[in-house]
């Protein structure tokens, strides 16, 4: 019996340990840079998500609208002005395209009405998406050089020389203006 116990818990170790790390999502900027700027906290689809852990966030290939880029960014500036803070955030200053930036952590993933009830979430993530699925993202890390690569559609996996080569480029955790600590749900 005692054989059984160690086996069970040698399996249960490994469980919740075994996470895939080479998920990736691609997204149009300037959103992309944003999430991994630590400026961006939520991620909003119209699908859920199961996956736990290291999300990569890949650039699309379309290049974004100037007149776009300032609208996302004044959003942002209201969203962080909510919390008093506008004058401390640090907008990127180029959206680069076609290319992979970096990671974010899953946490969690909520409909919208759980997420806008959550006591314990702060007020600006909650003003980020009105989605139907809510990702909710922390620990934000960019390529120090981010890597031209051809993204796809929904979630999708990075091959093992990719996402090793990304993971030797990956910078210090980003720790944000006002960095959200989601529950893990």
């Amino acid at each position: 019996m005692h054989g059984q116990r160690s086996k069970k818990k040698a399996n249960n170790s490994m469980a919740s340990t075994a996470r895939p790390k080479n998920v990736c999502l691609t997204m149009h900027q300037p959103w992309a840079s944003l999430l991994v700027a630590g400026i961006k906290r939520v991620e909003g689809r119209s699908w859920p998500t199961e996956h736990r852990g290291i999300l990569w966030v890949h650039a699309a290939a379309k290049e974004p609208n100037p007149a776009e880029v300032r609208a996302v960014e004044d959003q942002y500036r209201s969203i962080y002005a909510a919390d008093g803070i506008s004058d401390k955030l640090c907008l990127p200053t180029s959206y680069p395209t076609s290319c992979l930036l970096g990671c974010v952590d899953i946490v969690g993933c909520l409909p919208p009405a759980e997420f806008q009830a959550a006591e314990d979430m702060p007020l600006g993530p909650k003003l980020e998406s009105q989605s139907e699925f809510v990702f909710l993202c922390q620990d934000p890390r960019q390529l120090v050089l981010p890597f031209s690569l051809s993204g796809q559609h929904k979630l999708w996996k990075l091959d093992k020389p990719t996402r090793e080569a990304a993971e030797a480029g990956l910078g210090a955790i980003v720790h944000g203006v006002s960095p959200a600590v989601f529950r893990s749900c």
